[in-house]
């Protein structure tokens, strides 16, 4: 019977020792885990504020850029409407060109009256030369010359 008890203990300690190994192996696995859980979260705690910083920045370029398709529109038509004129002047310009070939000028118009003419021509061919090349300084020529394009009678 001493021997059945020594035995039973035996079983008793390796049991208990196992339990203890098991429930070490475990604590340490719950500690590793819970190290392993805390950097997750906080890795996705960054990546969370990261991407509110991203999606704040997306609404202000697409604000931005919003506000910059608008105005590229009004540019557009703007520089459409100057083409439509400057359309318009190119055919005036031809014309008062073929008019004035065909005319004789001085049986017509006075000494004054023609320098204004040329003054006029010049200019408006200065102009849309400006233009064709992409100068911003084409109304700026125009402007220049439109005393002499009045005083010649060209409208």
């Amino acid at each position: 019977m001493l021997r059945s008890m020594g035995r039973d203990r035996a079983a008793l300690v390796i049991v208990a020792a196992l339990c203890v190994v098991a429930l070490a192996t475990v604590g340490v696995r719950y500690l590793w885990l819970r190290a392993d859980r805390q950097a997750t979260e906080h890795t996705v705690a960054e990546l969370t504020q990261h991407t509110r910083e991203a999606v704040a920045l997306l609404r202000s370029v697409s604000t931005i850029r919003a506000s910059a398709d608008v105005s590229n529109g009004k540019v557009r038509a703007e520089r459409d409407r100057v083409r439509a004129v400057a359309l318009l002047l190119h055919t005036d310009l031809d014309r008062a060109k073929a008019e004035t070939t065909a005319s004789a000028i001085g049986a017509f118009v006075s000494g004054s009256q023609a320098n204004d003419l040329t003054a006029c021509l010049i200019g408006v061919s200065q102009a849309l030369n400006q233009l064709s090349v992409g100068d911003g300084r084409a109304i700026q020529s125009l402007q220049k010359v439109e005393g002499p394009c009045r005083r010649a009678g060209v409208q």
